[in-house]
């Protein structure tokens, strides 16, 4: 779980969950966020990022979001290379101020 400033967010193999109130929560959407296992979610000064796999009908790929400080969009995280086999999942994500460090294994 990581709380921002106008919603906090919830992760886990089932999905992820946003709420501003801590009483109603909704699940996130988009970005292939609904099909994809989220392990870790923590916050930045820009906002949230969440990091886990999407299965890809031959193997696991890493995969990391963002979204809007106020919850609004997860988008996929373009940076690094996450993509093709460099590793089958990020598990571990830790953000502080404008960066975030994530951790995974391959294999």
């Amino acid at each position: 779980m990581a709380v921002g400033e106008a919603a906090a967010v919830v992760v886990g193999s089932g999905g992820a969950w946003i709420s501003r109130d801590a009483l109603r929560w909704q699940p996130i959407t988009g970005q292939r966020m609904d099909t994809s296992r989220v392990h870790a979610v923590d916050v930045t000064r820009h906002g949230f990022i969440a990091v886990g796999e999407e299965w890809t009908g031959d193997d696991y790929e890493a995969h990391a979001w963002r979204i809007s400080p106020d919850g609004g969009a997860w988008q996929r995280d373009p940076g690094g290379d996450l993509t093709g086999r460099s590793y089958d999942t990020l598990a571990h994500v830790w953000g502080f101020e404008d960066s975030a460090l994530a951790v995974g294994t391959r294999g």
